[in-house]
This record gives structure tokens, C-alpha cells and sequence, in this order.
């Protein structure tokens, strides 16, 4: 009877029959990712978006937030020109058919997130073209063959196991924050409107430096992958899903940070399909659809807040501040002495560079306007320091592609790109989990066969 039936492992490896509706619903799913995956749409979509953004900077963007937020507007033919000269280059950076699928999805999101509000800027915003330039360039590191590091061998921790110690370094992490924060109650967090500010500058004082070292890594690594072990592996697990689900809201409710939030839909969206092609449709339609969404909510409602967090938060305040530290650090770099290399320089300063910024855009020091890699390496080394922690992450990125990780894990990496063009270099590698990112693709997150990737 045993021989017939066969052995209880190949029993419990055995892959199920699949129904006619498992069938189609497969088989929608595969036209729809043939669908997304198109190049040739992409590039008509970044074309279409661009031209959004173009619009929405001088119709609601400076309309309604020169004299708050301190938006300007220069028409310059020249600018103009140049501009349009700049997303030629990058469509045909993107055009390349020797990027991988996942290099591909790195260098759109690049693209939607910074190169085109950056050029933007530049043509209508009265900016200078440096951060445009240092965008075009990340995304020439990341398309150029020369730059490929070949795959890094690596043995994989067993599907039991990784489950097993995410678990354990998770509830490890989330005790200094249940100490320091308790069960919060406080569900008006979720309106996403000016009193997260509040809660969030109570966070800071009821922290520690525990919490805020382990942040990063817990929000932008560990509960993203719990959820995705949950349903990327052989056998699933709902209430691992559902245990990370909770955990990420809990974050949001102690330490209200959008993208913590909007990190929970970004993850699990980027799961839907194994082609990173479609990915990256995926995002460029759905980002498009969401800021013309946000216009037509304007339109009917007379309400800003949702294009006002798409649209001006999204991509146009992190160039606008982006452009602050190009204007304030223009003749006195500080050469990291307000980090680990305040032993060798001394700090010019009586607060922190991201406080000093938030004092000259708005009068008030306690407003705390973070930067990426960009401002961060001009603040630091000027130009040569720009181009410098500008090749570093276009390094580190093409090492996370070495690690051939499976591409439905790739919302982790979607979160490693935003991190680097929202926070400082290191402060992203040290404080918000890329160097831990980084030993979770080496040993924990899968390889593209899942297949082989079994207890």
C-alpha cells in the first residue's frame, strides 16, 4: 500500500490539482502580467507622467504652496529645452536590453521617484540642474553592463529555519518598543493629516536610542519579510501574515511615518507577479492613476489633502530640499563632522544639518528636513561627494542584485531605493537596515527557483 501511495514526504510535497478556476484565474493573471510587462508602454507611461508632474508643478504645486512651503516658478525656454533633452536620455538609458528584470524595476522606480521631479524642477521650479544631473547618473550606474557584479554564492538558510529566526530577532526588536511605548490607542493617526506631527514629536521624547536604531530594520526588514515568507513560500502561513500586518501597523500607530504605512500595500503589491517587468508597470499605471485620482478628488471636492501628499510631498518636497542643501553647503562643506568623522573636523554648527536646513526654508530649527544620498554628498564632500556616495549606492543596489533574490521579494528592495533617495548614506546602511537588508538576501530571502528551496 505504501509503495502505491508512495512516502509520506512525497505525499505532503505533492503540489495539488489544480481547479478550473485556480486555472483561470492563473491564466488571467498571465495575460495581465504580459500585459504590465510591455517596455514599450513603460516608456509611454514615464512620458505621460512626466508631463503630469509638469503640470501639477505650476497648477497646484505653486499654486497653492509658493507662499507656505516656498515653491517658486521660472520659465526659461533654455531650461525647457534642456529638460526635455534630459528624460530623451533617460527613456533611452531605460530603452537598454542588457538590464535584468529586477535592475530594470531599480532604475524605474529611480526614474518616477527621482529624475522626474528633479527635472521638473529644474525647468519650472528655478533650481539649479545638479540634482537632475546626480539622478541621471544614478540611473546611468545602474544601466551600464561595465557596472554588473557577478552572482554572489551564498548557501541559504532552510525555509523552516529563516521562518524560525525572523520570528525570534522580530520579537526581540519589538520589546524596546512595547517598553518604551506601551499599546497605543490613539487611532486618529490613520487620517494621515497634521496631527501625526504631534504624535510623532511625542515619539521622539518617549524613544530611545534603542527604538531608534531598531526602526529601520524592523519596519523596512523584518516585518515586510515576515509577510512575504508567509505566502512566498511552499507552505503558507496566514497568521504569520496577519502577525506581520499588526506589527507594521503598531509602528505606524507609535511613530506615525507615511511610508511605514504605505510600505504595507508596496510590499504586497510587488509580490503579485515574478516578473519585475510587470512590477515596474505596475508602478509607473498605478502611480499615475493615483495622482490623476488626487486631481479629480481636488476637482470635485475642493479637498488638497490627497494631492497634496501624492503630488507635493511624494516627489517635489524631497527636490525642494534637495535643492536647500545645494544653496546652503555650497561653500562650506561639512565633511561628516557632524557624524562619526567629528573627531577629524569639527562641526561648524550649533544643531544638526537636516535642523539648520528646516531653519532656513521655514524659520524654525525644530523642523527636521532629512535629505538622500544626493544632498547628503554635496553637504559633505560638495560635487565630488555627490558623485561619491552617488556611486556607493549604485554599488550597494548592484550588490543586492548579485545576491539573485526571487523577484516577488523585490518590495524590499522597493523600500531599500526610496530609503537611499529620503536619508543619508550611511544612515540608510547603518540606521534604517541596508546592511541588515543585505544579510537577510544573503542567507534568508530565496533565490529566483523556490523550487529548490525547501526544508
Amino acid at each position: 500500500m505504501l509503495t502505491k501511495m508512495g512516502s509520506i514526504a512525497d505525499i505532503i510535497d505533492a503540489e495539488p490539482r489544480a481547479s478550473a478556476t485556480h486555472i483561470g484565474v492563473k491564466g488571467l493573471g498571465e495575460k495581465l502580467s504580459h500585459l504590465l510587462a510591455n517596455r514599450r508602454r513603460h516608456l509611454l507611461g514615464l512620458l505621460a507622467f512626466y508631463l503630469l508632474l509638469f503640470v501639477e508643478y505650476y497648477c497646484f504645486v505653486y499654486g497653492c504652496f509658493s507662499m507656505r512651503m516656498g515653491f517658486a516658478f521660472s520659465f526659461d525656454p533654455v531650461k525647457v529645452l534642456v529638460g526635455f533633452c534630459m528624460v530623451a536620455v533617460l527613456l533611452m538609458l531605460l530603452s537598454s536590453r542588457s538590464l535584468s528584470d529586477r535592475l530594470y524595476a531599480v532604475s524605474v522606480v529611480v526614474t518616477l521617484l527621482a529624475c522626474l521631479p528633479q527635472i521638473v524642477m529644474y525647468q519650472l521650479g528655478g533650481c539649479s540642474p545638479f540634482g537632475a544631473i546626480y539622478s541621471l547618473l544614478l540611473l546611468l550606474l545602474l544601466t551600464i553592463p561595465s557596472m554588473r557584479l557577478p552572482q554572489l554564492p551564498s548557501p541559504r538558510i532552510s525555509e523552516k529555519c529563516s521562518v524560525i529566526l525572523v520570528i525570534l530577532l522580530t520579537v526581540l526588536a519589538l520589546v524596546p518598543f512595547l517598553w518604551a511605548y506601551g499599546l497605543p490607542t490613539d487611532l486618529s493617526v490613520f487620517a494621515l493629516d497634521e496631527h501625526i506631527y504631534e504624535v510623532r514629536q511625542e515619539a521622539s521624547q518617549q524613544g530611545s536610542l534603542l527604538t531608534a536604531y531598531l526602526q529601520g530594520p524592523l519596519g523596512k526588514v523584518l516585518l515586510p519579510l515576515m509577510m512575504l515568507l508567509s505566502i512566498g513560500n511552499v507552505k503558507k502561513r496566514w497568521p504569520l501574515l496577519l502577525i506581520g500586518l499588526v506589527g507594521m501597523l503598531y509602528l505606524f500607530m507609535v511613530n506615525p511615518e507615511k511610508s511605514i504605512f504605505f510600505s504595507v500595500f508596496v510590499v504586497l503589491a510587488c509580490y503579485l507577479f515574478r516578473d519585475c517587468y510587470a512590477k515596474a508597470g505596475l508602478l509607473i499605471y498605478c502611480l499615475l492613476a493615483v495622482c490623476v485620482l488626487s486631481v479629480l478628488v481636488r476637482l470635485l471636492t475642493g479637498s488638497l489633502m490627497a494631492e497634496s501628499i501624492v503630488v507635493r510631498r511624494l516627489f517635489f518636497i524631497p527636490s525642494l530640499v534637495t535643492e536647500a542643501y545645494f544653496e546652503f553647503f555650497a561653500e562650506t562643506p561639512v565633511c561628516l563632522s557632524h557624524s562619526f568623522l567629528g573627531s577629524f573636523f569639527e562641526y561648524p554648527y550649533a544643531v544638526e544639518p537636516s535642523h539648520l536646513v528646516g531653519q532656513m526654508m521655514y524659520g524654525r530649527s525644530t523642523i527636521n528636513c532629512n535629505t538622500g544620498i544626493i544632498a547628503d554628498g554635496f553637504m559633505n564632500f560638495g560635487h565630488i561627494g555627490a558623485a561619491l556616495f552617488v556611486s556607493m549606492t549604485a554599488f550597494v543596489l548592484h550588490l543586492v542584485e548579485a545576491c539573485d533574490y526571487d523577484s516577488r521579494y523585490f518590495g524590499l528592495v522597493f523600500l531599500l531605493v526610496f530609503t537611499f533617495l529620503n536619508s543619508a548614506f550611511f544612515t540608510t546602511l547603518l540606521t534604517h537596515g541596508g546592511l541588515f537588508l543585505l544579510l537577510m538576501m544573503l542567507f534568508i530571502v530565496p533565490r529566483r527557483d523556490l523550487k529548490n528551496w525547501r526544508q
